[in-house]
């Protein structure tokens, strides 16, 4: 028998004991209280009254200023953005996700781009409003939608986050913790996550169907006999920011995340539809490996309305993927078809971008260029340890301009990337120049109702 690899109408049951029963402990932050701007109507949740934010509509993006209430029933920033109620935003602090529409979100904090573990780190009375960008035009690089955090630092003290999720009755646990101090406008951080999914118990059903050319066809059902997941990581970071606000932001981090166990494995059998024996089916796959980053941040506003943003990104990875799939008859030690798979990687990734905006009362120009290399080295150890290399380089210039006329705005632009490819060992590679122009137009006819082409 041929080996099949085939996932066609799979149907993958995981995880399914941990959502029985959860027990979550969650340590209140400590933290400086700092004044924040109220508002007015209010909405009833969980018994709950929280006020509705305060929010300024502007032609290329909505701000939302927190409510006095909201922030006082938030202990993080994911809980306050909930409170904010943006619509067609999904917010899943349990899962640790932000969607719109179905879409992606980037995350930005004081315009440097973050993940969902940061915002969970901050502290709700340091988040001064919410910036909501649902055309973020050419600057973003193709993001659907933007959410941008603007925070000030406090100017004395410190803080200190904690939370745990634990399942009584499976090796499931999500923890964090964060810790802040600060000195005028200066902050530094320390803090680290830990996600625990440890042999979790899941199963699959399939049925696929091959055709052969002659026209008979065989078909293959899976009966589950076990299976587990194993989804087990952290990560511990550092960082400093010098925050002026609406004047000078200074960010640098440092971070390094361990995966310490990423497997997925299935046993099944398979009843085959020619009436032959049954075939046991072992399939696996998974990662594990560790990846240090340092990122940087200055965002500066000159006088003249005049801002320069510059940020760094660099990461190294070293791991390995492996695969495993095998095919025996049962009480047979021989295997119909053996599958093995082991690759170690060891990756390289480096990003700078630099962009000027210049706003005026109602236009603004912005410009940009940046440059992205990956490097990756691969060794094969079930090819006799074949090494092979692959390098990318990517630069991408952009400009755009956004004019608003009463109650229309029109935004244009131009981005321009190049792309080069290749492959070391056989000197094959590929590079092309793509173009991207945008334009938008909108019309906002009150202040809930807006029409956009």
């Amino acid at each position: 028998m041929k080996s099949f690899k085939s996932y066609r109408n799979m149907s993958t049951t995981i995880f399914n004991k941990i959502i029985i029963a959860v027990a979550a402990t969650a340590i209140p932050a400590i933290a400086i209280a700092q004044e924040a701007v109220d508002s007015i109507p209010a909405h009833e949740l969980n018994e709950v009254v929280v006020q509705a934010p305060k929010v300024i509509r502007k032609a290329d993006m909505d701000v939302y200023y927190p409510s006095r209430s909201a922030i006082e029933n938030s202990r993080n920033g994911m809980q306050l953005l909930t409170n904010l109620m943006i619509p067609s935003l999904t917010v899943t602090d349990a899962l640790g996700t932000i969607t719109a529409a179905g879409q992606s979100v980037q995350i930005r904090i004081n315009g440097r781009a973050s993940s969902v573990d940061e915002v969970k780190a901050l502290l709700p009375e340091t988040i001064k409003r919410v910036e909501w960008i649902d055309n973020p035009g050419l600057r973003y690089n193709g993001a659907n939608y933007v959410l941008n955090f603007i925070v000030a630092n406090p100017t004395l003290g410190g803080s200190l986050q904690a939370e745990g999720r634990q399942a009584l009755n499976s090796a499931w646990g999500d923890y964090f913790a964060d810790s802040k101090f600060n000195n005028d406008r200066s902050q530094f951080e320390v803090g680290g996550i830990f996600k625990l999914t440890d042999n979790v118990k899941s199963h699959r059903d399939y049925k696929e169907t091959f055709t052969y050319p002659d026209g008979n066809s065989l078909t293959r059902t899976e009966s589950p006999l076990g299976g587990h997941v194993d989804n087990t990581f952290g990560r511990l970071w550092s960082s400093y920011s010098y925050i002026k606000p609406d004047t000078t932001t200074f960010y640098v981090s440092a971070s390094v995340a361990p995966t310490f166990s990423d497997n997925w494995m299935s046993n099944g059998l398979l009843s085959l539809s020619d009436g032959t024996d049954d075939i046991i089916l072992t399939d696996s796959h998974g990662s594990k490996g560790t990846t240090p980053k340092f990122s940087a941040y200055l965002e500066h506003h000159f006088a003249g309305k005049h801002t320069i943003v510059v940020d760094f990104n660099s990461s190294l990875y070293f791991g390995k993927s492996y695969s495993d799939y095998i095919e025996q008859l049962p009480d047979h030690s021989d295997f119909l078809t053996d599958i093995h798979t082991m690759i170690k990687d060891q990756n390289q990734a480096y990003g700078l971008e630099a962009n000027y905006i210049r706003k005026w009362r109602n236009s603004r120009l912005t410009t940009g260029a940046s440059y992205t290399a990956n490097r990756n080295r691969s060794t094969y150890e079930n090819l006799g340890g074949e090494i092979f290399h692959q390098r990318q380089d990517k630069v991408y210039f952009f400009t755009e301009y956004f004019q608003r006329i009463n109650n229309v705005t029109v935004t244009a632009g131009l981005g321009a990337q190049y792309t080069d490819y290749l492959f070391k060992e056989t000197n094959q590679g590929s590079h092309s120049w793509n173009l991207r122009p945008q334009a938008t137009v909108s019309y906002r006819l009150n202040q809930d109702h807006q029409f956009r082409l």
